[in-house]
């Protein structure tokens, strides 16, 4: 017995989809700006007065305009973003994910401090897909880490600690490397430096003083 076979075509409606960029390029360095933009194809006529939901790292989704700009960039701004269009109760698919990645930066960018004093760098690095780095810290342009933690701390800073500094990181447990970080520069003054400055500020302080007596003292004369 012959028993035909029964196919069935379903009736399939295209959902527009938008286009996610990133200008001036996704991989950033904090206080740096970026912008995102959520662009749906001008062929889409009937979706004309909608308005854009964006999200990020899965999270809920907020409605902002078309263009979506970060100025300046913080560590909590890496993650991946995606958006969709919505026009009444119709949606959109979402957009491929794009993802924002904070290179690695080191606080402060530039400190001046005195012998003696304390001053502390910090390593931040973003990446969504590693949980956990090792640190390595580099002066002026060394091979040589000397640090392996987050937060480098100079308790007692010296002239000898003066310089250009820079760190990256190794995943602790897995093979990815971070980029580099931008040089930055901690310079150190003497104890005579900082006592002459104070000094300074301490006579200016008299002559003020000395000045307005013999002000207040002709005013009273006459």
């Amino acid at each position: 017995v012959f028993t035909p076979l029964l196919s069935f075509n379903s009736l399939h409606c295209d959902v527009p989809k938008p286009t996610l960029t990133v200008r001036p390029q996704s991989s950033v360095f904090t206080g740096d700006s970026v912008t995102l933009r959520c662009e749906l194809d001008q062929s889409w006529d009937g979706w004309g007065g909608r308005e854009f939901l964006w999200s990020k790292d899965s999270n809920t989704e907020s409605p902002e305009a078309e263009t979506k700009t970060i100025n300046p960039v913080k560590v909590s701004d890496g993650g991946e973003y995606k958006c969709r269009a919505r026009r009444g109760g119709n949606y959109t698919d979402y957009s491929e994910p794009v993802a924002v990645i904070i290179l690695v930066t080191v606080t402060p960018d530039h400190h001046h401090v005195y012998r003696g004093e304390t001053v502390t760098l910090r390593c931040d690095i973003y990446d969504g897909g590693v949980t956990s780095w090792r640190y390595n810290w580099y002066k002026d342009g060394s091979t040589y880490v000397f640090s392996e933690r987050q937060q480098h701390t100079f308790s007692s800073v010296s002239e000898s600690d003066a310089g250009k500094y820079s760190c990256n990181g190794t995943e602790t447990e897995g093979s990815h490397w971070s980029q580099h970080s931008d040089e930055v520069t901690l310079t150190v003054s003497g104890e005579f430096d900082h006592l002459f400055i104070n000094t300074h500020k301490f006579n200016m302080l008299l002559m003020i003083c000395f000045s307005t007596l013999r002000f207040l003292n002709q005013n009273y004369l006459t």
